[in-house]
């Protein structure tokens, strides 16, 4: 799958909003996704620090899902900066595109959790080959 395909394929809710399967279902009608995982690209939690009211929705593999687990998500917020808002938070910029690990779940690959050495390994295919 490419880039502009995977991304031709996301759909948004509100972070409130928890019938993934449903509403992607609802979205794409033609897309088989019985044995795919519907998954939230931006943590619901961090997302809504941040201030955003929508998440996007893809489907993945069951292995692609569990590879950027909870603890990953968790470690965003835990490490929050404790004295007040990030560089990002601070900025006016309301739209959070995507990072490596979220391109890479997009396409449906393995991210891995903390050290993200499969992100680091395949991040050739967003900023080239040195």
């Amino acid at each position: 799958m490419t880039v502009n395909e995977a991304i031709s394929i996301l759909c948004w809710v509100r972070t409130d909003y928890t019938c993934y399967r449903n509403r992607y279902k609802n979205c794409f009608p033609n897309i088989n996704i019985d044995k795919m995982v519907i998954d939230h690209i931006l943590n619901r939690r961090f997302a809504k620090a941040l201030g955003f009211n929508y998440v996007r929705l893809i489907h993945v593999d069951r292995g692609v899902n569990s590879s950027s687990g909870s603890g990953m998500e968790y470690d965003v917020i835990k490490y929050r900066n404790p004295d007040g808002l990030s560089k990002f938070e601070e900025s006016l910029e309301k739209i959070y595109y995507a990072d490596p690990s979220d391109l890479m779940k997009i396409l449906n690959m393995k991210v891995g959790s903390f050290p993200l050495d499969n992100v680091r390994d395949n991040s050739y295919l967003f900023y080239g080959k040195d």
